[in-house]
């Protein structure tokens, strides 16, 4: 009887099932990473800059009680790391370089969404020794959230 020799096409697709075999059996677990640390704002202290404005923005307790539980916010399309609740008043993290305007955007945990161009003035020659503070009121008080 004549002995018949496997072709090599067929020693191929052995070799490629049992590479691929191999390589699916393997698992990586995924590295542990840490949270990262978030630095501190620019404006932390009582001033910033002259070069920037910060903005103080507060979460109406009075029109948001009960339509709001809490609100995240986004400046420049740079997300706070902090998340307000009705009453809560704080400064943001991200600032605005004066003489530019920014989208201030905010979304709650219900159907309510802010949308607001903010500027922050470009310095008017005097010798300021701080940027200023832009305020802003998030309120719950339109008929259509």
């Amino acid at each position: 009887m004549a002995r018949h020799k496997p072709k090599l096409q067929t020693w191929l697709r052995l070799l490629a099932y049992a590479m691929t075999w191999s390589l699916c059996s393997c698992s990586v677990e995924p590295a542990d990473l840490d949270p990262l640390p978030f630095g501190p704002c620019l404006c932390e202290a009582e001033q910033c800059p002259v070069s920037v404005c910060d903005v103080e923005l507060s979460l109406d307790a009075k029109s948001c009680a009960g339509q709001v539980n809490s609100v995240e916010v986004l400046i420049a399309e740079q997300l706070e790391s902090y998340i307000w609740t009705p009453g809560d008043k704080k400064r943001t993290c991200s600032t605005i370089p004066r003489g530019q305007t920014v989208e201030l955007y905010a979304r709650a945990d219900s159907p309510w969404q802010w949308r607001e161009e903010i500027s922050c003035p470009a310095p008017d020659g005097s010798n300021e020794v701080s940027g200023p503070t832009i305020i802003r009121v998030l309120q719950c008080t339109s008929t259509t959230p």
